[in-house]
């Protein structure tokens, strides 16, 4: 009985929590004011940091762990070697761009983290715009993008993320 509580405990906890490997970064547009906290609960707050835009050094992150609306990261500024870790809130300023450089080339955005599953959303023209990272799963990342006609979402595969704000990685 109690190694039956153990595995069902231990099922609970990885349905509840996932461990990633991803990076993103805060959109470089943004001013607002990114809070870490020391837990999931985001009840203890540890630091509060923001863009440098005026010297252009951005925050950057790596997703550790995805658990409660929160993301467990290192972060910190992309000219400084100075990370911290902590739990930040899953916000629309999360981001991180696509690969997709070519007119010809098709964009699948999959409906689980997994090439082989069903595509969710086709992006079939070459778009400079940030994607809202939702969710993390190993090294994939589950993003939003809204334009004028259409709404993009779908589970992005590794080979096709850029998590820079300074580049599109062309």
């Amino acid at each position: 009985m109690r190694i039956l509580n153990i595995i069902l405990l231990l099922t609970f906890i990885s349905c509840q929590s996932q461990n990633c490997n991803c990076e993103g970064f805060i959109d470089w547009e943004s001013d607002k004011l990114i809070k870490v906290y020391s837990d999931s609960d985001g009840i203890e707050q540890i630091a509060e940091l923001r863009n440098d835009k005026e010297n252009e050094d951005f925050l950057m992150f790596r997703i550790l762990e995805s658990k409660n609306g929160f993301f467990k990261v290192k972060i910190g500024r992309a000219m400084s070697e100075n990370r911290i870790s902590g739990w930040i809130q899953k916000e629309k300023e999360l981001g991180i761009y696509d690969r997709n450089y070519s007119e010809n080339e098709t964009l699948n955005l999959y409906t689980k983290p997994n090439i082989n599953s069903k595509t969710k959303s086709k992006v079939t023209e070459y778009n400079i715009n940030l994607y809202t990272i939702i969710d993390c799963e190993k090294d994939w990342v589950y993003v939003k993008r809204k334009t004028e006609n259409k709404v993009y979402e779908g589970w992005l595969e590794p080979s096709m993320q850029c998590a820079s704000p300074y580049t599109t990685c062309n």
